[in-house]
């Protein structure tokens, strides 16, 4: 059987499934698509961290309760002017119209923008001298999924405390 139609039965209710990465040569788009619609009903959580056109296949797919591009890969989505006043925000209310629950655009060392109650939320942790930003959205990615594991937090909230510096 393809690997999606066996995804659900390695899945209980409560756990969190992310589709992430680049998908490779050879590999149709739809791959994320295929997973993402085989959850359906199944109790699990789904994030999204894919590019382009398997984004753009895996969002009506759904329900995807968070979806994080980075900052060069909002373009893709529609109604985003990258060259417009606030692409970021564009991205936002685009995935939030696509159905995604909790939008998130990571932007490297200046961390990240998230919707709240309809309205863009900004957030970010000084970094003194940032040396490189790959791999930081990776690290948002896998620190929302933990959070939502752990339960009880909205995910406006982990995005919000994970860039605000430590009180005290």
């Amino acid at each position: 059987a393809p690997p999606a139609d066996r995804l659900p039965g390695a899945c209980r209710p409560g756990d969190v499934v992310s589709c992430t990465g680049t998908v490779p040569g050879g590999v149709p788009a739809t791959v994320s698509a295929d997973h993402v619609a085989s959850l359906r009903g199944t109790g699990v959580t789904v994030v999204l961290d894919v590019q382009g056109e398997a984004m753009l296949r895996a969002l009506p797919a759904g329900p995807v309760a968070l979806a994080k591009p980075n900052e060069s890969e909002i373009a893709a989505l529609p109604g985003v002017d990258r060259d417009g006043p606030d692409p970021v925000a564009e991205a936002l209310q685009s995935l939030a119209g696509s159905g995604v629950a909790h939008p998130l655009v990571t932007l490297g060392s200046a961390g990240a923008a998230f919707l709240r109650d309809g309205r863009v939320h900004r957030a970010s942790r000084p970094v003194e001298t940032p040396e490189v930003a790959v791999g930081a959205g990776d690290t948002v990615l896998a620190g929302v999924c933990a959070a939502i594991l752990a339960g009880g937090v909205r995910p406006a909230t982990w995005c919000r405390q994970a860039w605000l510096p430590p009180q005290g």
